[in-house]
């Protein structure tokens, strides 16, 4: 076995190394953590191997450089969908619903079976928003596929759809086809720019090139490692380095390890390091010197090699095992962090069983000298990062079974966190989810953490059944504190009137029912207080909104992350209906808090599905029973002795709700006696729609006859709900109108009910008809009642049936406009001629559809292109003409729609 070789600087010999020993403190106040405040799924059926030599994850590890990045207020993941399609997906941060793409125009290469390599990974380039995916590369041609510009500077204006992206490409110069990629990493510069480096060979033998993309180019920076050089009697190597991270003052630090030609994980060997202050053109070792000058050339004479002196940061010794492509983590003080997982020096002998393997943590610290350290944790492969704080949090993967070669036995998300105070010695382990089973390895959102100290952990779930689908999670996190003496709080209120956790009923009284808003325009807002009786620091995460229909409502404004004990912060929600009727959603804030997350519903009305009465009024009765109260605010229920009785009558106008779903009545109880919430309220149909709102009185109000609902429960400033559909239904096949009695049925001077009438100043607080029509049908669901009088998708009708035989399925037919009951009637090519040195080929065509012609000289998936412009159809054949293909040896067609 090789001796650890010595570092050197130019013109002494220095140790490089500071083995540091502290002694952790006997106790503290509060330890810190990350606490969970939001954890969503980007997609429940994310693609995993049955098997697999690395493993049975392809999404998440650690060389996945950037599979989660957050840019403009978006976050953006980059995965492999079920049935084996790249994909990426977006939200709206904090809150918004993640929008999914899968690409289905694309087919995995011959080296993507059960291979945890050919990852997908993403970049944006701030100066054009250009976003990039890199994907299914391991030792095989380039596969990267670019947006259109301004997709990620501009995400409120861009429909997410695949369409957004342009074909794969094997090429970033023109011209130059790049035949071997394994490990692209995508980062943005200080300037706006976006960086590819990637390797370009096989493992123990591979070069790295560095590229650089601006103003809608590539141009090539140059080789940063080569293979040449000799070691342990190996002239053959490859480089594995660590994610690339600009520091907040624009420097490039990259670490790496060595692995020698012809060898596994004992041939990793030695920690380097370097950095660039001029975006990756002249790389300097840790004493600053100058190691390695790029020429834009793909020359290995100007590239870090083996034998290059200086970039050995801590000598880690040959054969003895050890994990390539960590982690590294660059902080404000430009000390660098990484570790490596590796046989730990007291084994007697190197070994590649990763359950022996422990974590080691090299840092880079201000005065330029490394350290190294054991931990007294371990896992799978780690990501880690400090806080302001200067607390490093390492993130992982924790099992008592490491080693996740064939099929992946799952692990627990773990966070071990340890204070600067301590010299990093006082580790405390925090598994996360416990029972909830992971494979692969974490990832983190860097670009996330650094503008907003949120830790976006990006891990996809272990399917219950081998090569399964399963969720892609993002977990979110913010530092806090664990102090068992103190604890936050979280109280919610708004119009100065508190919110219960969990209330399920919004109300007028506290602004959580937001009244009734025309569909047509317009919205309302309210503010909402959120404060910290507790005493600790109150740590805010997101706020969220779901339920029924989460569209309608907004969160305005994110109140702030961290409230003091006794402080507040705001909490600004809107209203604004999509569509007419009752509308509900849930809040849900998340917390440090105990009983994180709280909840509470909110509630509106869309005013175009909602009619206020044409009439209403109530009466009194004794010495009152003349008196007409058409004109007042209020309408007044109650069943009491003489002079203290009291009746309500609405009318509303039901035209056009005959085949209405529902329809409902909606009251809003303002005011009520001690027992009013008890009391049973009896809404009856008044037969006579001729009364008069300014004349009823109780001596003359109109007798009632049907018992239309019975209701119980009021409760003052939550909307009442009384279903009315029936008898709506039968009022507007008739004359149109619904005339409705409310009245108590039990007797008490403390049963009074008063309801909003529609002269009410308070929009609302007034009474108003909602309905819900049943929906509209698809164009497919007119499609299916046109050819065969259902709108189901079953029997004759299904999808994938093919009832006339002509080899296409419904749904084909529906895309090609044919008919699905005329074998005539079909999408196909009807020829392939040649005509005076062209190619025609000519296909069937419908009207109102448009084509494209591709062609392919060798049939293999990439080979495809576009021949001319789009092709509209006629209803008859199209003919399509290949110009001066008639010479060609060969060459194969296809038409496709241009949905």
């Amino acid at each position: 076995m090789l001796s650890p070789r010595p570092f050197f600087r130019r013109g002494a010999i220095a140790c490089a190394i500071v083995l540091t020993m502290f002694s952790a403190p006997s106790a503290r106040a509060a330890d810190p953590v990350l606490n969970v405040v939001a954890d969503t799924v980007v997609t429940p059926t994310g693609f995993n191997f049955e098997t697999g030599e690395f493993g049975t994850s392809i999404n998440g590890h650690t060389y996945q450089q950037e599979a989660l990045l957050t840019f403009n207020g978006y976050q953006y993941a980059a995965y492999w969908e079920s049935g084996a399609r790249p994909a990426i997906a977006r939200r709206a941060l904090p809150s918004g619903a993640w929008e999914t793409i899968a690409f289905n125009d694309y087919t995995p290469g011959w080296s993507f079976a059960n291979n945890t390599h050919n990852v997908a990974t993403l970049g944006i380039c701030p100066d054009d928003g250009t976003i990039h995916l890199s994907f299914d590369q391991h030792n095989t041609p380039l596969r990267i596929r670019r947006s259109a510009p301004g997709a990620a500077t501009q995400p409120q204006s861009v429909a997410w759809s695949a369409a957004l992206f342009g074909p794969t490409a094997n090429q970033l110069v023109p011209g130059e086809t790049i035949g071997s990629v394994t490990y692209p990493q995508l980062f943005a510069t200080p300037q706006g720019k976006l960086q590819f480096c990637f390797r370009s060979g096989q493992s123990g033998n591979g070069d790295w090139h560095l590229y650089e993309y601006s103003a809608g180019a590539w141009t090539r920076v140059g080789m940063l490692f080569s293979r040449l050089g000799s070691y342990a009697s190996h002239n053959s190597r490859c480089a594995y380095p660590n994610s690339f991270r600009y520091d907040d003052q624009g420097r490039l630090h990259v670490t790496w390890t060595w692995r020698e030609s012809g060898s596994t994980l004992r041939g990793n060997h030695d920690l380097g390091y370097a950095y660039s202050d001029d975006f990756g053109r002249t790389w300097r070792d840790t004493a600053g010197s100058v190691i390695a000058t790029l020429d834009g050339t793909a020359d290995e004479a100007n590239a870090i090699s083996i034998n290059t002196p200086g970039h050995v940061a801590h000598p880690i010794a040959y054969n003895r095992g050890m994990m390539n492509q960590s982690t590294q983590f660059v902080d404000h003080q430009r000390r660098v962090h990484t570790i490596m997982w590796r046989t730990p020096d007291s084994a007697p002998s190197g070994t590649t069983d990763k359950n022996a393997w422990r974590y080691h943590h090299y840092w880079r610290d201000t005065d330029g000298v490394w350290h190294e350290r054991e931990l007294p944790f371990w896992g799978r492969k780690p990501q880690l990062l400090l806080d302001a704080a200067g607390n490093l949090h390492v993130i992982h993967g924790r099992a008592e079974n490491r080693d996740y070669a064939g099929n992946d036995p799952g692990a627990e998300l773990a966070i071990a966190t340890a204070t600067e105070a301590s010299g990093w010695t006082d580790w405390q382990v925090r598994t996360q989810f416990p029972g909830r089973l992971f494979h692969g390895e974490p990832l983190y959102d860097l670009a996330r953490w650094q503008g907003e100290q949120v830790v976006s952990v990006y891990f996809q779930e272990r399917p219950a059944v081998a090569g399964a689908p399963s969720p892609l999670r993002v977990i979110d996190f913010v530092p806090g504190l664990a102090d068992p003496s103190a604890a936050p709080a979280l109280a919610v209120s708004g119009n100065g009137v508190a919110i219960v956790a969990g209330a399920a009923t919004p109300s007028v009284a506290d602004h959580t029912h937001f009244g009734a808003l025309h569909v047509v325009g317009g919205s309302v807002s309210r503010a909402f207080t959120l404060s910290n009786p507790g005493d600790a620091t109150l740590v805010l995460g997101s706020v969220t909104i779901e339920g029924a229909h989460p569209a309608d409502f907004a969160v305005t404004a994110q109140p702030a992350g961290l409230v003091a004990p006794g402080g507040s912060t705001t909490l600004g929600l809107a209203f604004d209906p999509a569509a007419e009727g009752a509308r509900s959603a849930i809040v849900r804030i998340a917390s440090n808090a105990p009983g994180s997350p709280f909840t509470f519903a909110v509630g509106g009305v869309g005013e175009g599905a909602a009619r206020s009465p044409v009439a209403d009024a109530h009466g009194r009765n004794g010495s009152y029973s003349t008196t007409n109260y058409g004109s007042s605010a209020t309408l007044e229920v109650k069943l009491d002795a003489t002079d203290f009785a009291r009746e309500a009558f609405l009318r509303f106008d039901v035209s056009g709700l005959a085949g209405a779903e529902s329809v409902s009545v909606v009251l809003v109880p303002l005011q009520m006696g001690s027992l009013g919430s008890t009391t049973r309220l009896s809404v009856e149909l008044v037969p006579d729609d001729a009364w008069s709102e300014t004349a009823l009185t109780w001596a003359n109000k109109p007798a009632s006859t049907t018992v239309l609902d019975t209701v119980v429960g009021a409760t003052v400033g939550q909307p009442l709900v009384i279903d009315v559909t029936a008898q709506a239904r039968a009022e507007a096949a008739g004359d149109g109108l619904l005339s409705l009695r409310v009245r108590a049925l039990d007797q008490h001077s403390q049963r009074n009910i008063s309801f909003g009438s529609r002269e009410h100043a308070t929009a609302a607080h007034r009474p108003v008809l909602i309905w819900s029509m049943p929906p509209a049908l698809t164009d497919l669901q007119s499609w299916r009642l046109e050819h065969f009088g259902t709108t189901e998708a079953n029997g004759p009708a299904a999808d994938d049936a093919d009832p006339d035989g002509d080899g296409q399925s419904n749904l084909a037919e529906f895309l090609a406009g044919t008919d699905p009951t005329d074998a005539s009637s079909a999408f196909r090519i009807v020829s392939v001629a040649l005509a005076e040195g062209d190619v025609v080929v000519s296909f069937t065509s419908a009207a109102d559809r448009h084509y494209h012609l591709l062609r392919s000289e060798s049939l293999l998936p990439d080979s495809w292109s576009v021949v001319g412009d789009t092709l509209a159809g006629t209803g008859g054949l199209v003919h399509a003409v290949d110009t001066g293909a008639a010479a060609l040896p060969r060459r194969f067609y296809r038409v496709r729609l241009a949905l």
